[in-house]
């Protein structure tokens, strides 16, 4: 006798066990089988699991409703209206394709520049800050330094409109 192990099955008889849990042999072919199965436990294994896992599936599965008489023209509307979509969008992708391609092309243009003008050595604008500050030392007041105050806002009202 074989030792059984999940799987292994004689190879002689092997491709007939299937056939054998259908019903589907000869009864000389049948015969030889059962008298196998008496003394290999390996085959007579398989073909219980086979059996058990055939009534599984014969008593797990329901009988499926009829789908209705407008089934296949649902179905056929449906294909025929993702065909369309997929025709649609045909149209817009070589515009994609040209996006996206600039858009990488911009990118790389910007480190490439970015690269060349910190290895070059360009001198880098001073903040903004100092340069406000140095035009304009004599020709504008800061206006944060002016305390403005309501009477000072409707005096000045009142010199723009001439006082009227």
């Amino acid at each position: 006798m074989a030792p059984y192990r999940l799987g292994k099955t004689c190879s002689e008889f092997d491709a007939q066990l299937e056939d054998f849990v259908s019903n589907e042999l000869s009864s000389p072919q049948t015969e030889r089988i059962i008298a196998h199965l008496r003394e290999c436990s390996a085959c007579s294994d398989a073909v219980a699991l086979a059996k058990a896992s055939r009534q599984l599936f014969q008593y797990s599965s329901e009988p499926v409703a009829d789908p209705g008489p407008f089934f296949t023209r649902r179905v056929m509307a449906s294909i025929r209206a993702e065909e369309d979509r997929a025709a649609g969008s045909a149209f817009w992708k070589p515009l994609e394709v040209l996006s996206l391609r600039a858009a990488w092309t911009a990118a790389a243009a910007l480190v490439l520049l970015i690269t060349y003008g910190a290895v070059s050595g360009i001198p880098v604008r001073p903040p903004l800050a100092e340069v406000r500050s140095a035009d304009s030392v004599g020709l504008f007041p800061d206006p944060g330094s002016q305390s403005i105050n309501p009477d000072d806002v409707l005096t000045y009202v009142g010199d723009a409109n001439h006082g009227k």
